[in-house]
């Protein structure tokens, strides 16, 4: 599906552009997953879905490579992009445009989801950082739950967590991630 500026738009995660809330809903301040591409492609804008009655900021932070070994590490993550999230919009999609997240085919990259008024995400079986879904551009993993920004404590149990949201790319303006 491709919006009205060009930019595709994947729905890959639990959760739609319809603001369908998950059937079996967890909230904390942040979630941390995976992306690959699987062919050269830009992340324009992140739909996170809030949880959040008292309003506030989202932010989007970046790191190059599996997202799994660099947690603790906060120098490893860069602020890709922020939002402002509006007050009463529990389980509503909060756009984040975001910049300097792009990949080749066989990258990985690190997403961490920061949204001190709560996010959304669904527990899920399996383990953490495993491919969760994809279509024919982009691959998204499970991921866990974070208690802040990069560096926070994460959750240990259930082992995974599914982004509900959506990850909006353009195509052919993928770059070296590791440059």
């Amino acid at each position: 599906t491709y919006d009205s500026s060009g930019t595709y738009i994947a729905n890959i995660g639990q959760g739609s552009l319809s603001s369908v809330a998950p059937s079996v809903g967890s909230y904390w301040n942040a979630g941390i997953f995976n992306l690959t591409p699987s062919t050269n492609l830009s992340v324009s804008s992140i739909d996170a879905m809030a949880m959040a009655t008292s309003g506030g900021t989202v932010e989007v932070w970046t790191c190059i490579g599996n997202a799994s070994g660099q947690i603790a590490d906060a120098s490893n993550w860069t602020l890709a992009g922020s939002a402002v999230v509006t007050a009463n919009n529990n389980f509503d999609l909060v756009n984040v445009p975001v910049t300097g997240i792009s990949g080749n085919i066989g990258d990985t990259i690190g997403v961490w989801v920061y949204m001190p008024s709560g996010i959304i995400f669904d527990p899920v079986n399996g383990s953490a950082f495993e491919l969760e879904n994809s279509d024919i551009n982009l691959g998204i993993s499970n991921g866990l739950m974070a208690g802040g920004a990069p560096g926070s404590t994460t959750t240990t149990s259930p082992a995974a967590y599914s982004f509900a949201g959506n990850i909006n790319y353009i195509l052919g303006e993928g770059c070296d991630s590791t440059a």
